[in-house]
């Protein structure tokens, strides 16, 4: 037969397994108790332990025993006992009763003591046991407990309401016992005022009081996947212990602000970003909210908003605003009657997808007051909207609570009221709806607790404890709750849905993979990660997680979780979308108008021509009428020399044409040509000349009082994260709103810029300005307003008309930040010189005006950051200065000679040509009139020798000396030779 015995209140009852019938067995019994000790030895039942609330002194020590032979109680309370405990360990071993350590109502703590007592000794001495902690382990209350051998075992329980999943074994063997754990996970310790944050899978949480009021600066992360807890170690600048400080996270980022440390109120701020496990400190200039604690506030991208806390003034409703890009705070709005007015430890919440809509909920008013209020601000209008707030509503009135905001609803959970009571209610409001819901209640209470949602859970950490009614502010919990809000809230108006991060599937929740991200509740699908990006986490929640490839990878597909490596010999930008062989070059370049260069020798190979051509002309006309004789009579119509012809003196003289003079005459014709055609060439082409000079502004100025000149600009924004072009409602490529620019210092016509797209990620954008002219100083000021607007470098090509006709000055300068990482978050500046540029021309009687660019400084590179850390930067920004020279070109452009002057070459080369040419062909013909002359001589000599020869032969002797006389030039003068016979 089996029987079980338990004690009920003030009766022994046993039950028969068999028949299934209860006996009473109590003649005589202990008081009532509460969590009590009951363990079986020899024949009889040992009662230690428990609360007896019904008694004086509830916090008992008393002993007894039931004999199940007797079926009697003794008291065997000794004079030697125990302290009092309740929800302690107990086992009998070796005849020997040990209590273990348990919860000491008497001084609200938990006692780590051990006691034992010799259940053979009727004297019922309870003597303290010694226990080494081998692990140095915090006594706990509540466990589960096991005994097996010469061992007991322990799981779990509380630790200073710290909940545990520590599995530890006890030798009892050894004196004193030893102790040592088997295994445990690790979790952060008891805690409250510390925040709770989602980013990807993990929940982070940070600081926060702990046990005796420590402050902690710890971070932990939560793994919902593997559901286990792991410390971090961050590195950068950590803040410093505190408590009650604002917190909100985006992307792969969060950030606290304020909150009360060793020295008081604080109100700096510190960004952790989980790719590189590093805090960044929140910089700032101009004015900042005084230090407060229990302030709350939004994060979205680059725009951080901070409402209420306490001060040192007291409670604020002072509403700030935060640019991470400027690094400025803005006060918004304060002492405004429609706002929620002043408050600590408010919730804040911003809309999901923007930063346009600004939720405050709950929060303490003055005296430690619990409010119901409920607020919206709308950034764009400045406006607040109350969805609830009803001062007569003590049942909703909560603060310290887990506070919730979904989509058209908010949701409370645990909390306090005034200070005084502790609250185990779930409550929900539609803010569409107007109407609150009862969703059940917690098993306990909890206060101040960090909270966050994931998935369909709302997960709940730590916080101040509550037993029974009573508030233990002093004593933090580590009690994590996990509520499945979709199984929770099944009605219409409790439309909890699938948080950022994730998206609907027909089984519930699923996490977002890596490569993929989704930015709202409620999605049914993950966005891709675009090319030329990765993303290794999931559960991403904005697309800012999407990280450029690293230098020497690509991604040329959407929805990577990793890039691949550039092909050797290839080259791969931060962000590449595909891999390129051919090496870009980004060396600075300029192209300014070339020096002043004749084109002498152009010109004098053309009049070489000229003269070879003209001359060759002629030789073959002069060839053809010398050669052919019937031509030859031609020659005499070319002779223009008809008054040349008289060598011969003691002649008559007169004119005539003669074959010599006509070949001449050819000659002359066809030369002058040629002579004419170059002189003229010469004049057209080679008459120019050209100055340059260096002249002080100030003086040039006196002249040229105003310099304009036509301007384009081209930015190339290397691989650029952000948009770059859109289509408007006419098909038309544009430039999306966050790429502008503003121009100071230079005035003129600017057209529209132009942006293009192009298929390597690069964004291309141009800007032109017709007649502009430069102050002393002009500034073209870019900023690319886009959370993703990070580039890998810029390529800037400024190029102005210069006032040299056709001719313009460009200068291309490219900026690149160090390897692997990218500009984002500063200010880049280029510097140009602006040389103003004055051309005069006197052979057309047209001056113009115009600039020559040259780099004045090394560039000036804004912030930069690897790929990771985008998170901490958003807004890009791109000056380029554009600075007045102190001194101007002067080009001036002339003649070297006038019409006159060519006309004067024309007529004297011409004349001379002709008498140079009249000379030769007198030297010709009086050569030629020579050599005929000595030739005919020689032949009359030869015919009157020989005649003279015949005669002596015939008539007598040879008079030779009077003969030769004869014959003497004097007498050859006589003689005619007419040569045109």
């Amino acid at each position: 037969m089996e029987q079980i015995t338990v004690f009920l209140c003030k009766n022994l009852l046993r039950l028969n397994t068999t028949t299934w019938t209860w006996n009473n067995l109590t003649t005589g019994h202990p008081p009532k108790l509460e969590g009590p000790a009951l363990n079986y030895h020899n024949k009889k039942l040992y009662l230690a332990g428990g609360y007896a609330p019904y008694l004086e002194n509830p916090y008992t020590h008393t002993f007894f025993y039931y004999d199940l032979v007797s079926n009697k109680w003794v008291n065997a309370t000794s004079e030697k006992t125990y302290t009092p405990r309740i929800h302690h360990g107990h086992f009998i071993y070796k005849d020997q009763l040990f209590l273990m350590s348990g919860y000491n109502l008497l001084t609200n703590s938990i006692d780590n003591s051990w006691y034992k007592v010799n259940l053979t000794d009727p004297s019922y001495n309870w003597v303290k046991v010694e226990i080494i902690d081998n692990d140095y382990y915090t006594w706990h209350d509540s466990y589960g407990f096991a005994l097996f051998e010469d061992k007991i075992f322990t799981f779990g329980g509380n630790k200073i309401s710290d909940i545990t999943n520590r599995l530890s074994i006890y030798n009892l063997k050894t004196d004193p016992i030893d102790m040592y754990a088997l295994s445990e996970n690790v979790s952060p310790s008891p805690r409250m005022y510390h925040s709770f944050q989602e980013i990807g899978q993990y929940l982070y949480t940070f600081g926060g009081i702990g046990d005796n009021g420590e402050l902690l600066n710890d971070l932990w992360r939560f793994d919902t996947i593997n559901e286990s807890w792991e410390i971090k170690l961050p590195n950068g600048d950590i803040p410093s212990k505190r408590h009650s400080y604002a917190s909100a996270s985006d992307g792969d980022h969060m950030l606290i602000w304020g909150g009360k440390g060793q020295e008081g109120y604080l109100n700096d701020g510190y960004f952790y970003n989980i790719n590189t496990n590093m805090w960044y400190p929140l910089v700032f200039s101009g004015t900042n909210p005084s230090p407060r604690v229990g302030a709350c506030i939004g994060l979205k991208g680059e725009t951080v908003y901070l409402y209420g806390g306490e001060a040192d003034a007291g409670l604020s409703d002072e509403f700030w605003y935060y640019s991470i890009d400027t690094q400025t705070y803005t006060l918004l709005d304060s002492d405004n009657l429609n706002g929620p007015g002043p408050l600590i430890y408010p919730t804040c919440k911003l809309s999901a997808t923007t930063a346009t809509l600004f939720y405050i909920m709950y929060g303490e008013s003055d005296d430690n007051f619990s409010t119901n209020k409920i607020y919206g601000y709308t950034v764009n209008t400045g406006r607040w909207t109350k969805y609830y707030d009803e001062s007569t509503d003590t049942l909703h009135k909560k603060s310290r609570a887990a506070i919730l905001k979904v989509p058209s609803m908010v949701l409370m959970a645990g909390g306090e009221s005034d200070g005084i009571y502790p609250d185990i209610i779930i409550y929900t409001y539609g803010t569409k709806t107007g109407q609150w819901e009862d969703l059940g209640f917690m098993l306990f209470s909890v206060i101040g607790p960090a909270s966050t949602y994931f998935k369909n859970y709302f997960y709940i950490h730590g916080g101040a404890t509550a037993e029974r009614a009573l508030l233990r502010f002093s004593v933090p919990s580590n009690k994590f709750i996990r509520m499945d809000l979709g199984a929770l809230c099944t009605s219409e108006e409790c439309p909890f849905t699938c948080s950022p991060g994730t998206y609907i599937t027909s089984s519930g929740c699923e996490i977002c993979p890596p490569g993929t991200y989704s930015q709202d509740f409620g999605q049914f699908k993950c966005m891709l990660c675009p090319r030329g990006k990765y993303n290794p986490h999931s559960a991403a929640t904005t697309g800012d997680m999407c990280y450029p490839c690293q230098q020497g990878q690509f991604s040329n597909k959407e929805g990577q979780r990793l890039c691949n490596d550039c092909p050797f010999g290839a080259a791969c930008n931060i962000g590449s979308l595909n891999y390129e062989f051919k090496i870009l070059n980004l060396n600075d370049s300029s192209i300014q108008p070339s020096l002043y260069k004749s084109n002498q020798s152009q010109v004098n190979e053309n009049n070489m021509i000229t003269g070879i051509v003209v001359g060759s002309f002629g030789a073959i006309i002069i060839v053809l009428l010398v050669a052919i004789k019937r031509n030859r009579v031609y020659l005499l119509a070319w002779d223009l020399y008809t008054e040349e012809h008289n060598y011969l003196e003691r002649t008559l003289m007169y004119i005539r044409r003669t074959r010599v003079g006509g070949i001449f005459g050819i000659a002359f014709i066809f030369v002058a040509i040629a002579i004419i055609e170059i002189l003229i060439v010469n004049y057209l082409k080679k008459n120019e000349y050209e100055t340059k000079s260096l002249v002080p502004l100030v003086v040039l100025k006196q002249d040229v009082p105003n310099f304009e000149g036509d301007f384009y600009i081209t930015i190339t924004l290397m691989n650029y994260g952000g948009i770059c072009a859109n289509i408007d409602n006419y098909n038309n490529i544009v430039c999306p709103s966050s790429i502008s620019y503003k121009i100071e210092g230079i005035t003129g016509s600017w057209e529209e810029q132009h942006c293009m797209h192009m298929e390597n990620g690069d964004c291309i954008i141009k800007i032109n300005c017709a007649k502009c002219s430069i102050d002393t100083q002009g500034y073209v000021y870019y900023t690319m307003d886009d959370s993703n607007g990070y580039t890998s470098g810029f390529i800037v090509n400024v190029t102005s008309s210069s006032s040299i006709p056709d001719k313009s000055s460009s200068y291309k300068t490219a900026v690149l930040p160090e390897n692997n990482y990218v500009f984002i978050g500063g200010t880049t500046t280029i510097y140009y010189d602006m040389i103003p540029s004055y051309y005069e021309d006197t052979i057309y009687n047209k001056d113009d005006t115009g600039y020559h660019v040259e780099v004045k400084n090394i560039p000036d590179k804004g912030l930069q950051y690897q790929s990771i850390e985008l998170g901490n930067a958003f807004i890009n920004y791109l000056t380029l200065e554009l600075d007045l020279d102190g001194n101007g070109l002067v080009t001036s452009k002339g003649a070297k000679q006038t019409f006159i002057n060519l006309i004067s070459a024309l007529l004297g080369s011409v004349i001379a040509v002709l008498k140079i040419l009249g000379t030769a062909m007198g030297t010709t013909e009086d050569s030629w009139h020579q050599i005929k002359k000595t030739s005919v001589h020689r032949k009359l000599v030869k015919e009157t020798k020989r005649n003279a020869e015949n005669i002596h032969s015939s008539y007598g002797k040879w008079q030779k000396n009077g003969y030769d006389d004869a014959m003497s030039s004097e007498g050859m003068e006589e003689l005619d030779f007419n040569y045109e016979k």
